[in-house]
């Protein structure tokens, strides 16, 4: 009979709510239950079916309430240990060869007209080698008529504004027809033309001169001004004058210049041990205190 019960009320819907429902419910177990109550108790069927019921009728008619306001964010948890240290990864594979480096590439020359600098010094007297490297090898060694000490030759004189002839002059450094000439009013590129003693010229400016012709003529009028001469073959005609502090070289020539103290015996060629400058440099042959630059340019063909 219990059964015949439960389909047709599940598809009814109650007009009266949750009260008259329980009401039923009531009326239900005192009629199931008549002598079950007497004797005290309710029959576990009775108990199961009653269960059911409220179970069907909860899901029925109960509605979830407004979801209520997010929590306060917690904690940090606690800092995890370190984990292991994870495989070796596997080698990659090989790059490429990148392109020949530019201008110079491993293994090669000095290109022709290209030029290494360099500085050496010796401190106290006595006879001794300074040895000095030169980075980019040279195409071949140097020898000794391609080897030039350029000690800066200096006169003092008096210049004037449109003329080529220095006057008065004063010789404290020796230097050569064809060097070179720097100073105050002398435009660049001016060289030496000719060492004149009483007119008659000379081939080495020394101290006997008293005037100087030069290719270009002084674009002021000066007295007692200084005058630097270099040699033509440790001059490339470019830029600033060469000197001590610019060293410069002529295509297939070496160039030393002193800055301060005596000039070099010579220079040697270590890997011969003749006067030279080898591929890879050389040595100063000095026995006194010295400090200088020098300049090495390569052959054009």
């Amino acid at each position: 009979m219990f059964s015949k019960l439960r389909h047709p009320v599940s598809p009814i819907r109650d007009p009266f709510g949750t009260a008259a429902i329980l009401v039923a419910v009531v009326a239900l177990i005192a009629a199931l239950g008549g002598s079950a109550l007497a004797s005290g108790g309710l029959s576990s069927k009775i108990k199961g079916e009653i269960k059911k019921y409220a179970k069907l009728y909860s899901k029925q008619f109960a509605k979830p309430g407004p979801q209520g306001p997010q929590g306060p964010k917690g904690d940090p948890g606690a800092k995890g240990e370190k984990g292991d240290t994870g495989p070796r990864g596997l080698q990659g594979e090989p790059g490429a060869e990148g392109p020949a480096g530019s201008p110079w590439t491993a293994g090669g020359t000095l290109p022709a007209g290209q030029t290494e600098t360099g500085s050496f010094g010796k401190i106290g007297s006595g006879v001794a080698f300074v040895p000095f490297s030169i980075d980019i090898p040279l195409p071949g060694p140097i020898t000794e008529p391609n080897i030039e000490f350029n000690d800066e030759g200096e006169v003092t004189g008096d210049i004037t504004n449109g003329s080529t002839t220095v006057t008065n002059v004063t010789v404290t450094k020796v230097f050569k027809v064809g060097y070179p000439i720097v100073g105050p009013g002398i435009p660049a590129g001016t060289t030496v033309e000719e060492c004149l003693e009483g007119g008659i010229e000379e081939e080495e400016c020394n101290a006997s001169i008293d005037e100087l012709e030069l290719s270009n003529a002084a674009t002021e009028t000066k007295t007692g001004v200084t005058l630097t001469g270099i040699q033509e073959e440790c001059d490339n005609g470019e830029g600033e004058a060469a000197s001590a502090s610019n060293p410069e070289a002529t295509p297939g020539y070496f160039c030393a210049f002193i800055f301060a103290g005596s000039k070099p015996i010579s220079v040697i060629d270590t890997s011969k041990g003749t006067t030279g400058v080898g591929k890879f440099g050389g040595a100063f042959l000095v026995s006194q205190q010295v400090e200088g630059s020098w300049a090495v340019t390569a052959p054009t063909p």
